[in-house]
């Protein structure tokens, strides 16, 4: 039971890092980290919460919610060495080409096979 949460819960995590990456890199330097985490300008909707803001994430972070089971996931291309320049606090690198299919032009692989390479790589 524990495991299939897990599981669940890193695709939501996957997301979160996706969105970073497509919205511009939100954590690619302490000087954005920490301009980007006093704000919290998203929308709040009704179901599954798939986007979260850079605040959200500051406050999970430093134990201000009560979320305590969490991880963090940024994803970009290549190997890790600009992630390790400055990253999330606690955050794990994902090269997008293990997401990714380059037989369908790098869109995203099915939520299935996402899943696959996440408890390959996360979960074991």
């Amino acid at each position: 039971m524990l495991r299939k949460i897990m599981q669940r819960n890193l695709i939501g995590y996957l997301l979160l890092a996706v969105s970073f990456f497509l919205f511009g890199g939100v954590f690619t330097s302490k000087v954005n980290a920490a301009y980007y985490a006093q704000k919290d300008d998203t929308t709040k909707i009704e179901g599954p919460r798939i986007f979260v803001s850079p605040h959200w994430v500051n406050q999970v972070i430093h134990n201000k919610t009560a979320v305590k089971d969490y991880r963090i996931i940024e994803a970009s291309y290549g190997n890790d060495k600009n992630f390790r320049k400055g990253h999330i606090p606690g955050a794990t690198h994902l090269n997008t080409n293990a997401v990714e299919s380059e037989a369908n032009q790098w869109n995203l692989l099915s939520a299935q096979q996402i899943k696959k390479v996440l408890s390959k790589t996360w979960c074991n």
